[in-house]
């Protein structure tokens, strides 16, 4: 959990999985907010599409 006292106007949370023999596997960007509504609703839009059509 991360705690700001300031305003947040972006933030992104990204993530890597390191496994035991020293390989990384990337999973990418997991969630996005941004103060900017459009921004936030594209980028949701964008990260759906993803999830849904990841192969």
């Amino acid at each position: 959990m991360l705690i700001v006292s300031q305003k947040v106007k972006r933030a992104e949370l990204t993530a890597v999985i390191t496994r035991a023999d020293g390989t990384k596997e990337e999973l990418g960007m997991l969630g996005y907010t941004s103060s900017n509504p459009v921004k936030r609703i594209f980028m949701n839009v964008l990260l759906s599409l993803k999830r849904r059509f990841k192969a």
